[in-house]
């Protein structure tokens, strides 16, 4: 997340007049609470903002007739797709419609990820990031900007607008000469809806519009338990501070496939211990029904 926040420490337009130092992100303290386990209140999106955008559309001849054609910048690639629902996805550390748009975008553009000067990755929670970036097969040690504003967790987050201020921002990058090419990903939803577009000082030499693919999805669902007692595998999990106490909430494999959700208010012994400083990823548990398609752990197996 620190290239995040060094972007948004050098961009006027950006909503928060402090921005956590690079070491004080992944620090819990007053300022910086525990959203959900694992998450920081530094790391995610921010939608308390007051913020808009807005980009002028036009045809390059009424450009050029306006006297504008010096300052175009073009439209080269797009692709868009969705995701399967989240309890449906077989595999939850995968977006396979999320790879689908990048590589999809940078073939209609005619470029390659190694093409592209700088890039504007959508980044309500660290994962989107990441996920990006596995696709790009770029790391952080690559070196170009993948975030031209400061993200959501530091420029601001104003809904699904944030996208269009990313577009504008590679826009203004690009018409400033400091970019030739830069690509913006955009997402909605728990990873499930996803555009990507690549811009540039120049067009394409293929139509953008030409060849457009649609996503299919592998047509394998997970099954979902709706009634469950006995063991299975932690498959993900998250834990929120509530009133009470630690509030967990998981999803787990049972040994015939299916996927079960379970949860419980944690309080002093092995499941705490194991959740709050263990590794509890292919753990096994004990779950048990609770009410009509509601499940409570129970304790380890």
């Amino acid at each position: 997340m620190t290239p995040l926040a060094r972007a948004a420490r050098s961009n006027p337009f950006t909503m928060f007049g402090s921005i956590p130092a690079d070491d004080d992100i992944a620090i819990e303290s007053a300022g910086n609470r525990k959203v959900g386990d694992p998450h920081l209140k530094a790391m995610v999106a921010k939608d308390g903002v007051n913020q808009a955008a807005a980009i002028l559309i036009m045809s390059f001849d009424l450009a050029k007739a306006l006297g504008l054609d010096d300052r175009a910048v073009y439209l080269r690639g797009f692709a868009e797709a969705a995701e399967q629902p989240l309890l449906d996805r077989c595999d939850l550390s995968l977006s396979p419609a999320l790879r689908w748009t990048y590589d999809s975008a940078l073939r209609a553009s005619g470029l390659s990820s190694d093409d592209i000067d700088a890039f504007d990755l959508y980044s309500c929670f660290p994962v989107a990031v990441i996920e990006a970036m596995e696709a790009l097969k770029i790391d952080i040690h690559d070196g170009r900007p993948i975030s031209l504003t400061g993200g959501l967790p530091f420029f601001g987050g104003p809904g699904n607008n944030y996208s269009m201020h990313a577009i504008a921002s590679a826009v203004l990058a690009i018409q400033a000469g400091s970019y030739k090419t830069v690509l913006v990903g955009a997402l909605g939803g728990h990873l499930s809806k996803h555009a990507v577009g690549v811009y540039g000082a120049l067009p394409g030499v293929v139509d953008p519009l030409h060849g457009q693919k649609t996503f299919q999805e592998t047509g394998n669902k997970a099954a979902l338990a709706s009634e469950f007692g006995g063991a299975a595998t932690v498959e993900t999990f998250t834990m929120k501070m509530i009133p009470e106490g630690r509030w967990l909430a998981l999803l787990a494999i049972t040994d015939t496939g299916e996927r079960v959700i379970a949860a419980a208010l944690l309080e002093a012994g092995e499941l705490f211990d194991l959740f709050v400083e263990g590794e509890p990823m292919g753990t096994r548990v004990l779950i048990e029904p609770s009410g009509e398609n509601t499940h409570r752990v129970v304790g380890l197996a």
